[in-house]
């Protein structure tokens, strides 16, 4: 039967945006302008001189690196041209923010997996981690942030001394030592830092959860994406419901910042 052209335009919009930007689109719907209103009306928190946030963080080197798909093994998108990029001196957490640390500062425990409070926070917007760090702050007296896209990348591959291995994963060529990934994770979410860690000692960058960096998602030079992902903010990493391409290094994702999806989270960042 004929379908209208408007049922024929909307479907190929979402059939273009799977194929582009597919490996595991996450399995919930963003939240509503009611639930971002919410979140503006949240109380600010009280200072508590006991408040302890307990969060590691290791030193990484700045240098210049390629950025983007430097191991073409099995497969790579098109949005992941290789260049030059250069990362300054920063912090980067040994380990994705749990729920518990989530518990710590916003006083929820988002998502799914009540009970595993060392397991990443996950069901969280870029929003809704953009207020946590704005609380963490101000609790904390610290300048936490989101790691940029570059910086997450350049973290992930180990660093200037790392990137020369040039390995499909974060930490190895062989996904099941260093990600929970839909192969081993069984249907579900895992505590940080169960896999073996990468070459500077950061787990979990390939798998358990995507994690929110801090820029848009943009093109790299020579590497155009879809004008309508402009406005996304990026991801990076594989998840618990990721494929093996979806955990690849350069794999690289942009997200309506208003979403909240089963498998995202996020790591901190530091100057």
């Amino acid at each position: 039967m004929h379908q209208p052209p408007l049922f024929s335009a909307t479907l190929f919009t979402l059939f273009s945006f799977f194929f582009l930007h597919c490996v595991d689109v996450p399995q919930s719907g963003p939240v509503t302008a009611g639930d971002i209103a919410g979140l503006a009306k949240a109380p600010d928190p009280e200072y508590d001189p006991e408040f302890e946030f307990d969060y590691k963080m290791i030193a990484v080197q700045g240098g210049v690196f390629t950025m983007g798909c430097t191991n073409r093994k099995k497969s790579f998108d098109s949005d992941e041209c290789p260049h030059l990029d250069t990362v300054e001196t920063f912090k980067m957490g040994i380990y994705e923010v749990s729920k518990y640390q989530w518990m710590q500062v916003m006083g929820d425990n988002p998502g799914a997996f009540s009970d595993c409070f060392d397991c990443p926070a996950h069901y969280v917007s870029w929003f809704d981690v953009q207020r946590f760090i704005k609380k963490l702050n101000k609790v904390t007296g610290r300048k936490y942030r989101l790691p940029t896209e570059a910086e997450w990348e350049f973290a992930a591959k180990g660093g200037a001394q790392g990137a020369g291995a040039n390995l499909l994963y974060a930490g190895s060529n062989k996904l099941e030592k260093v990600a929970w990934y839909n192969a081993n994770s069984e249907k579900k979410l895992h505590p940080v830092g169960q896999k073996e860690p990468n070459a500077l000692g950061i787990y979990d960058l390939s798998g358990n959860v995507r994690e929110w960096c801090e820029d848009m998602y943009e093109g790299y030079p020579g590497c155009p994406i879809p004008h309508q992902m402009s406005l996304t903010r990026c991801c990076r990493g594989g998840s618990w419901i990721s494929t093996w391409f979806g955990c690849r290094l350069s794999e690289r994702m942009g997200v309506e910042p208003s979403g909240r999806y089963l498998n995202m989270g996020f790591r901190l960042a530091h100057d």
